[in-house]
């Protein structure tokens, strides 16, 4: 039985069967012989048998007789003789009759129990195969089908109240432990999917939170000169300068928020982005990143450090484009801020890639710190960058099974760590 438990359903099912036509054949078996026995013993076969001999004489006189014998023993046989004893040739004829019970001379009780046990030889095999199948169908549901149909039905009932917090547990090398075991990665994907769903959902409502929060800024600059504007536009002495000053503002507000626009335009389309990875060498990739932002750095005075903790043979699934992007906009925007030195830092942890970025700048406000907290935000600087360096990073993390987190040293200085799933 155990090694019905590891094959499939199919052999199972077969092999089961196999062993159940077995026994009921078996016991049907015993069964006919058992009855024929018992009848034996009821009504049994005599051994004894009627000899019977017909003799024609020579003249034409016939004489009959007969005698019981016993089948296989030696006995004497007289010939007929007539009158004073001479013994008459002539044909004779011998006819052995065996002597049966007769049924009609049994008992009641004997003949309704030779009844029975005819009745027994013929429906007692009919009952063992009804018996005999359902115990096997019993059997076969209850060791192969009962456990994985129960964890089915189980994972559907959660996922139908939208509830992912379980596991198809179900292990087996049938048809049905393969099934429970691609649902259950079906559950982990439905898993992943949501909580991304949800954390771009999360990511869009702070999106959509900052985005409101610095329009006011913009907006109400300009409802402000505007009504400096009607207050002074039927003035006799209007100041011209002024006048410019105020349409140089509103100018430049309606820039920011053209910026602003654009901005949730490029996080929609970076959204959107497909993420395409590769199995490649880690330190090619490197070496390249390496080389270009040295010279980025070169170019504006600064001093570009690498530490590479990698081995030479570490190789990983990665977007490259990707991967490039992320790093360009923070090493950028390090740059942007760096007293001197840049230095990137290069690990690897498992099935993780570690990047971390640090500056001798002065590092995040509080402020920036306080509202990054794993989310979008956007800086209220007035810069035309609007942070979307960071926001865009984090989102292209995210899509490559990551993350980032932003800091400052003990020392001085911003520090970001990234890391991407390979």
């Amino acid at each position: 039985m155990g090694k019905i438990e590891k094959n499939s359903l199919k052999k199972s099912f077969i092999l089961a069967m196999a062993v159940t036509v077995l026994i009921i054949f078996l016991l049907s078996l015993f069964t006919i012989y058992a009855g024929y026995r018992l009848q034996a013993w009821i009504m049994p076969e005599s051994d004894e048998v009627y000899l019977e001999v017909e003799e024609i004489f020579a003249d034409g006189q016939m004489a009959k007789s007969e005698r019981l014998m016993t089948y296989g023993r030696k006995e004497p046989y007289a010939r007929f003789v007539l009158g004073d004893g001479e013994e008459l040739q002539g044909e004779m004829t011998f006819t052995i009759r065996r002597q049966d019970t007769d049924f009609s001379s049994l008992t009641p009780k004997r003949k309704a129990a030779y009844r029975f046990l005819s009745t027994m030889m013929f429906f007692l095999p009919v009952i063992f195969s009804a018996v005999g199948v359902g115990m096997c169908g019993r059997w076969f549901y209850r060791k192969k089908l009962q456990e994985p149909l129960s964890a089915l039905k189980d994972a559907t009932e959660h996922i139908s109240r939208r509830d992912l917090d379980f596991t198809v547990g179900y292990q087996s090398k049938d048809e049905l432990g393969r099934l429970c075991v691609s649902f259950e990665d079906m559950r982990k994907a439905l898993c992943e999917n949501n909580r991304e769903m949800w954390n771009m959902i999360e990511n869009r409502k702070q999106l959509q939170m900052s985005i409101a929060h610095d329009l006011r800024t913009p907006i109400t600059i300009i409802k402000g000169y505007i009504e400096y504007l009607n207050g002074n536009i039927e003035s006799k002495l209007p100041d011209r300068e002024k006048e410019r000053h105020v349409l140089q503002n509103i100018f430049s507000a309606a820039r920011r928020l053209e910026c602003y626009v654009e901005s949730v335009r490029s996080i929609s389309r970076i959204e959107e982005t497909e993420v395409k990875k590769e199995r490649c060498n880690l330190n090619t990739i490197i070496d390249t990143i390496a080389v270009d932002f040295t010279v980025l750095a070169d170019k504006q005075m600064k001093s570009f450090i690498l530490n590479n903790h990698l081995g030479k043979e570490d190789t990983g699934d990665v977007d490259t484009q990707c991967l490039y992007r992320v790093l360009e906009n923070i090493i950028s925007n390090a740059l942007r801020y760096a007293g001197q030195n840049i230095q990137l830092t290069v690990e690897k942890k498992g099935d993780r890639l570690f990047f971390i970025i640090e500056d001798d700048g002065n590092g995040f406000s509080s402020a920036q710190l306080v509202n990054s907290g794993g989310k979008l935000f956007y800086s209220n600087s007035g810069e035309e960058h609007l942070g979307m360096g960071i926001a865009i990073s984090r989102i292209l993390c995210g899509r490559m099974g990551g993350g980032m987190k932003l800091g400052n040293r003990k020392d001085g200085g911003a520090i970001v760590k990234i890391w991407i799933a390979i």
